[in-house]
């Protein structure tokens, strides 16, 4: 996601110019026993407010939220993060608007 392929032209403030797309994410479940102890939490600000969400029940709502909160949590927590986490692209099964591009599986590269 920062663009160390372009050598001559990387800074560090600076995104990538190109975005990664994520597909199939029906199996981004985790076999092993982390999916039954994986726990996310998040503080709403309200006295007892701590919430708590199986891992589970995130990949019944919305499996892409998996790889994206994996993702954001490696990123830096700046402006630039941010702009990096934009460019992320997450689609559960093989359909998407970017047909166009023809993404191609990482294990055919």
């Amino acid at each position: 996601m920062r663009g160390l392929v372009r050598v001559v032209t990387f800074f560090f403030n600076d995104t990538a110019t190109t975005e990664i797309y994520t597909l199939s994410l029906h199996d981004a479940l985790p076999i092993w026993t982390k999916a039954e102890t994986k726990i996310y939490r998040h503080y709403t600000g309200y006295l007892r407010g701590l919430r708590e969400i199986k891992i589970e029940e995130v990949a019944e709502r919305r499996p892409e939220d998996i790889v994206t909160l994996a993702v954001r949590r490696m990123l830096p927590k700046t402006r630039l993060g941010h702009s990096m986490l934009k460019r992320l692209k997450v689609y559960t099964g093989a359909d998407h608007p970017h047909q166009a591009q023809q993404p191609v599986k990482v294990s055919e590269l």
